[in-house]
């Protein structure tokens, strides 16, 4: 941000937790697959009006970086995307910015993501799937 470049952050973090992980003896594969979580965030690109095509694309390279199939990538893709940008709405005490993509359930303790959020996340599933 101090330079300028908030949109390079992804490209720090991976290079940061790369560094860390391997430090601390995590094993390679579990290096390239923190380092190719956190590296991009084409789910959040595709559902503030990004392409489909290219969420998938990015995913697929994703998948490959972390050496994992495409459809169990984007299954813990979509787990830390969720659990990452919850972390931005006034239910988990911060500002209200990404409330919009969630339903909250306070009775059960759960979240889900909205109608029109979770219409766009099957149909980028849908279209990882077609990849198989």
């Amino acid at each position: 941000i101090q330079k300028g470049g908030k949109h390079m952050q992804h490209i720090y973090t991976e290079k940061i937790i790369t560094a860390i992980l391997t430090t601390l003896n995590y094993k390679p594969e579990e290096v390239a697959l923190a380092s190719a979580i956190v590296g991009s965030d084409p789910i959040g690109s595709y559902l503030q009006g990004g392409g489909l095509i290219d969420a998938v694309v990015k995913i697929k390279g994703m998948a490959e970086k972390a050496k994992l199939p495409i459809d169990r990538f984007f299954q813990i893709l979509l787990t830390y995307y969720t659990a990452d940008t919850a972390a931005y709405t006034a239910d988990a005490q911060g500002k209200e910015s990404l409330d919009y993509l969630f339903k909250f359930d306070h009775a059960n303790r759960s979240i889900s993501f909205d109608e029109m959020t979770n219409k766009k996340v099957q149909n980028l599933k849908a279209a990882i799937i077609l990849t198989i």
